[in-house]
């Protein structure tokens, strides 16, 4: 969790929330959103060409589901945060797809899933050392380039800040 919180509750999600909305407009959080479209794309193409239904767990705001639902793919946001799932609802209404997007307010629990890939989000963006730099949109540009590049390596997954599992359900 981007707070660097295991186990929290739904009110220390929503005590952060601007903090987390800060993270989220930030060069950083952009680069962590379009390395995850990007792999989410490329797993809802090679699974099935066209309509997947998408199960998104700790939504937070939709900012991963949204862009799925543009897509054309039917999202199901679960969170236990309150606040956090109004965020995503008025942005999927701001999109117009709230047609597409199912909120569920719960918590994590055990969904009976298999794990069938497993991407690292900011597999090497926190291993720089120069701060500054990573605010120079072109650089940042070239990052984000060698991000999507590493994201499905196994050899740079273990260096990854945030992990991406995509799951189904047992047939």
């Amino acid at each position: 969790m981007g707070l660097g919180l295991v186990d929290a509750t739904a009110e220390v999600f929503d005590q952060h929330l601007d903090r987390w909305r800060a993270r989220q407009t930030a060069l950083r959080g952009r680069s962590r959103y379009r390395v995850v479209a990007e792999t989410l794309s490329r797993t809802c193409e090679a699974n099935r060409p066209g309509t997947v239904s998408v199960l998104d767990v700790d939504a937070g705001g939709g900012a991963d589901a949204i862009p799925l639902a543009l897509a054309g793919h039917v999202v199901t946001v679960v969170d236990h945060s309150a606040a956090l799932l109004e965020l995503a609802r008025a942005a999927a209404v701001a999109a117009g797809v709230v047609d597409r997007m199912t909120l569920v307010h719960a918590g994590l629990a055990a969904l009976g899933l298999r794990i069938d890939h497993v991407y690292g989000i900011r597999c090497v963006t926190d291993l720089i050392a120069e701060d500054a730099r990573k605010s120079e949109p072109a650089f940042y540009d070239e990052l984000e380039r060698r991000e999507l590049e590493l994201c499905d390596r196994p050899d740079s997954i273990g260096t990854a800040r945030f992990w991406q599992v995509v799951a189904r359900r047992p047939a």
